[in-house]
């Protein structure tokens, strides 16, 4: 099925909650859990026209993201993972200097919206199992 455009999902993730913003689709925060996920992306994509695809888009932030990122691969939704920095320098550039999840979640959605970065592989529970390792072991070594 060929979508002709797609909405895009901020999240800024955090160890107990999400914080979405979908524009005038769905803003709000949710428990980082599988179940609210999927329930947040159920309404978000009951309310997008027809033709119109979802993409999830959020920071890389280690673990925290493993169940977005899990859930939406289940559910068939793509995801974009962004660069923190890239971010940061975008929000930068537009001479903000309010931080908060609510602000943070419309800058991924915007940021997503302007540079429309590329979709991340499906999910992989063997790969990101040894990223996480690797990830750790560097730390550890440093």
């Amino acid at each position: 099925m060929e979508r002709h455009s797609l909405a895009y999902v901020g999240v800024d993730i955090a160890k107990a909650t999400l914080q979405v913003d979908a524009g005038d689709l769905f803003r709000g925060s949710i428990g980082n859990d599988a179940a609210a996920i999927g329930k947040a992306l159920e309404a978000i994509g009951k309310r997008v026209g027809r033709g119109t695809g979802i993409r999830v888009c959020y920071e890389s932030t280690g673990t925290y993201g493993r169940t977005l990122r899990e859930t939406c691969g289940r559910l068939g939704v793509p995801t974009s993972t962004l660069n923190p920095m890239k971010v940061k320098r975008f929000h930068e550039s537009g001479n903000r200097n309010q931080k908060t999840d609510p602000i943070d979640a419309a800058v991924i959605r915007r940021y997503a919206e302007s540079w429309q970065p590329p979709e991340d592989p499906p999910p992989d529970r063997k790969r990101d199992d040894l990223r996480e390792l690797v990830s750790f072991r560097t730390a550890l070594a440093d």
